[in-house]
């Protein structure tokens, strides 16, 4: 079964390919099934978002990619997590929530990286 991961990340630094990161370069994540993915994707068009380096502002998630998530962007990517039912049976989920409401909270960036 394929995962999403999640990482707090305190700023995203301009010139940096982040798509091109080690998975031993990766800090504490979070993993988070895939399959919520398909739940969300309506509605990740409302996340203003940079697919693998600050020069590729986007909308939503990279699925196989990397996505950089700005701080101003955490309020509704937590909006849709949060109205997702399995949010509150789903221990990735709940991780996940928290993760979203602590980088708000301090300013910080969400990485996230595809499967």
């Amino acid at each position: 079964m394929p995962y999403m991961r999640f990482e707090i990340l305190d700023q995203a630094e301009p010139g940096i390919d982040y798509n091109q990161r080690s998975f031993y370069d990766i800090g504490d994540c979070i993993s988070v099934n895939d399959d919520f993915f398909d739940h969300w994707y309506p509605r990740l068009f409302m996340v203003k978002s940079y697919f693998h380096r600050l020069g590729e502002p986007k909308s939503g998630l990279s699925r196989y990619g990397v996505t950089l998530i700005p701080p101003e962007s955490l309020p509704v990517f937590f909006s849709i997590v949060n109205d997702d039912p399995a949010s509150r049976k789903s221990e990735g989920l709940t991780e996940l929530l928290r993760m979203i409401y602590d980088a708000s909270r301090s300013g910080k960036w969400l990485i996230h990286y595809g499967i």
